[in-house]
Formats: structure tokens, sequence, C-alpha cells
């Protein structure tokens, strides 16, 4: 069976709706027709044309054609047959002076060894290095500098001295530490404080009378003042009456 009836016969069982009875073609293309065709096509324009080699290289290349094509350069006869009998004369030894056969092959010079090993230490040791820049300082300048430094000490220790001297401790001095929190406060305010206290009947109690705003001001200012402190101030206060004065 060949292939046009098998597949007539499958279109037949698939119900296919393709016609299946379709004829062959009567012609068909000889194998390699269209691979020939181009050279057969050019073939048949030259061979109506009959164009010779001269022809077409002067049409190519007009430089080529008028070159003649005989050689420029000759060989003469038998030149390779003689040329082999000549060769070994001219590959002799050429004759070297005298005095080579005299001296010896060996080296008259040598290295010691580990030469190029230790040559970069030794360069770099003879190579001389570069010193640091010196700064010479003039004797004036060292005693002004003494002399700076010395003022220095003497203002620091000066300025430490006198503010440890303004600062009174209370504990210590009390009566100094009083009369210096005291020394801006009027006569006038003092004794309008004095007023304000109560004085005992003599067994020792004593009251404290409110008095009006501005007793009550030098109150505050005196919180922190303790009752010895102040005993210790109004003793030197001068007192016309003589009593003893006793606060709370």
């Amino acid at each position: 069976m060949d292939s046009r009836t098998h597949i007539q016969s499958e279109l037949m069982e698939m119900n296919s709706s393709l016609p299946f009875n379709v004829k062959m073609p009567v012609f068909n293309v000889p194998e390699g027709y269209f691979e020939r065709f181009a050279d057969g096509v050019l073939a048949k324009i030259k061979g109506k044309q009959a164009v010779t080699p001269s022809d077409e290289l002067s049409t190519l290349s007009p430089l080529l054609a008028g070159i003649s094509r005989k050689m420029p350069f000759s060989v003469p006869e038998d030149y390779f047959s003689e040329a082999t009998k000549s060769l070994p004369e001219l590959i002799q030894e050429e004759h070297l002076p005298e005095v080579f056969s005299v001296v010896g092959r060996a080296m008259p010079y040598e290295i010691p060894a580990g030469y190029f090993d230790e040559l970069p230490y030794q360069v770099l040791d003879k190579v001389a290095k570069p010193k640091g820049k010196v700064i010479s300082f003039n004797r004036s300048w060292m005693r002004y500098a003494a002399a700076a430094v010395l003022i220095g000490i003497v203002a620091l220790s000066s300025i430490v001295y006198f503010s440890n001297r303004n600062n009174i401790d209370p504990t210590e001095q009390s009566e100094s530490w009083i009369a210096k929190k005291l020394k801006n406060v009027s006569n006038q305010e003092i004794e309008e404080f004095i007023k304000t206290i109560s004085f005992g009947n003599g067994n020792g109690t004593e009251t404290a009378k409110k008095g009006n705003q501005e007793s009550q001001d030098i109150e505050k200012m005196l919180k922190d003042v303790s009752d010895t402190e102040l005993d210790a101030f109004l003793s030197q206060v001068p007192s016309g009456n003589g009593e003893t004065l006793f606060m709370n």
C-alpha cells in the first residue's frame, strides 16, 4: 500500500470532510533542479557572449591586464647544483685570535654566595636617612616661659587664698558670720525686729507675738540663723535698759 492509499483510508475512517479522491500532479521537478538553475543560466549567458579570459581580465582590472606575464628575474643554469658544492666553504668556523686559545674558559670573576640576597639590605644601610629638623630655642625664650609659669602659679595661689579667706565658717566663727550676714541690714530694721520680741516675767518663759508685715519679713530672713548666733549678735548690740532678750 502506497502512502496515497493509506492517507485516503485514514480520512475515510475518520469521516473527514477533506477530499480524498484528489489526483496526483502529472508533472514533477527533477532532483537538484533549483540548485543547478543559477549555474545553468550563467552558462547559457556566457555561451551567447563568448567572452575570452583576456577580455574579462581587462574588464575587471586594466592594470593587471597591462602587466607582462614574463618573469622579471631568472636563475642561472645549474645554480642550485653548484651552490651545494660551495656551501661547506661558507659555513667553516671563523679563525679566532691566538689570545683566545691561551686564555681558559673559566670566568675571571665570581660573585660571593648570597650576594644578591643581602644586596637590598646593604643598599638601605648605606642610604643616608633624613634627619629631623631641629628647632633651637634661645635662652631668652626659656626665661620668658619660666617667668610666665611662675606668674601663673602666684596668681592662682592668690585667688585660692583670698577666696578661702572671704569664706567664713559659721560653726567656727559664728560671730563673724552673723556680722557679715547682717552687714547690709539697717539699724532701723534691727530695732523693729527687737520691738516685736516680748520679754518674759523672770521665770524663763517667753512668748512671741506676731508683729506687722515687716517683722514677718525679718523673721523669714533670719529663719536659718540659730538662737545661739542671734544671742551672740545681740550681746554686741548696745542696749539702753540692760535687760536680757529672749526669743524663740
